[in-house]
């Protein structure tokens, strides 16, 4: 950020300095600067129309800014310009998945993975895709790959639990709800989840008790009420 007035001041001084206008609109993202933070990437992009990180930047300020459409054209031109740009396939799967269009969300997880398997939130978008698609199984290996990244991610645990609940193995839900729980332990989704898996299992005091700390932790948390009122 207080690299700022430098970048500015070497515009000034070379018009066409395509690097330093993706430098500044950078740092105009970090002051929440967006509109001409945008201005930035696309002027970089004028000087070369080959500049995927440009393309990337202006994607990520757009899906922050709430233009779904806008961001996903960004992040395709990305991929059009660098296939091998895993970040860029990540996030178009996120925006196809928040589309409900899951297929294609699997399909740019699946990119994203071959490009770089080790980043844990790619297999459990993937795995969470699949869920949609009442593929339970596949969800399941996909979010015990993510664990086996990253397990100290405690919405992983979270879904992984889920996942079972929705096969009928409530005790293995449960283990996993417990271990979110360990992970962070004011998660109230975690704790409505594993109440409502300890409901599916006749535990109603277990369940009562779980709902409660749920709503201890997120007093606005409507299904928790719900959960609760039905025990």
């Amino acid at each position: 950020v207080d690299a700022l007035p430098d970048f500015t001041k070497a515009i000034e001084l070379k018009p066409d300095f395509e690097k330093a206008y993706y430098s500044r609109g950078l740092c105009r993202v970090e002051l929440i600067m967006h509109k001409i933070a945008i201005e930035d990437f696309m002027k970089s992009i004028e000087l070369n129309p080959a500049a995927d990180y440009s393309y990337f930047s202006m994607g990520t300020v757009k899906e922050l800014d709430g233009n779904p459409k806008g961001a996903l054209n960004d992040y395709e031109n990305t991929v059009r310009i660098k296939s091998e740009h895993d970040k860029a396939w990540y996030h178009i799967g996120v925006l196809h998945f928040l589309e409900k269009n899951y297929n294609a969300a699997i399909s740019d997880f699946d990119h994203a993975i071959q490009i770089n398997s080790k980043d844990a939130y790619y297999w459990n978008d993937r795995g969470s895709a699949k869920r949609q698609l009442s593929n339970v199984n596949g969800a399941i290996e996909d979010y015990k790959m993510a664990i086996s990244i990253n397990s100290g991610l405690p919405f992983i645990h979270n879904n992984l639990g889920s996942a079972y609940r929705e096969k009928g193995e409530l005790k293995t839900a449960i283990e996993f709800y417990t271990t979110a729980i360990s992970l962070k332990t004011d998660y109230c989704i975690a704790y409505n989840n594993r109440g409502y898996a300890k409901y599916l299992a006749a535990d109603y005091v277990g369940a009562l008790a779980d709902f409660n700390r749920a709503i201890t932790y997120q007093s606005d948390y409507a299904f928790a009420y719900v959960n609760r009122a039905a025990v």
